[in-house]
């Protein structure tokens, strides 16, 4: 069951890699092509919060091999996970961002690794 956990936890770091890459791939379009329709103000916060984002990754997957209590750290990602969802759409706009739908991917990824409790 912890191998399980332990190959579960990697690919949720690996899941939240790819969304954030591609979150900033799609800012870094929009920045281009100057829309302000999912960014009110300035997209460097969306920036920052991007960048914490893959470093907080990284530094999840050193640890990952010396963690003893791998279900409460999976615990803390994915409330990691839920604040950088937060913090992404107070940034795009708050009750008016097209971003709300993402808090899915939390939901999904609680409930495939943590199970019931979890979601």
């Amino acid at each position: 069951m912890v191998d399980n956990l332990f190959s579960k936890i990697q690919w949720l770091m690996f899941f939240r890699a790819v969304v954030v890459t591609l979150l900033l791939g799609a800012t870094a379009v929009f920045q281009i092509k100057e829309s302000q329709v999912l960014l009110h103000g300035s997209p460097l916060y969306l920036y920052f919060l991007i960048g914490f984002t893959y470093a907080l990754t990284l530094i999840y997957a050193f640890l990952l091999r010396h963690i003893k209590h791998l279900r409460a750290f999976a615990y803390g990602q994915i409330l990691g996970d839920v604040f950088f969802v937060t913090l992404l759409i107070y940034f795009t706009g708050g009750i008016e961002s097209i971003f709300s739908w993402v808090y899915l991917f939390c939901i999904f990824s609680a409930s495939t690794i943590l199970f019931a409790k979890g979601g």
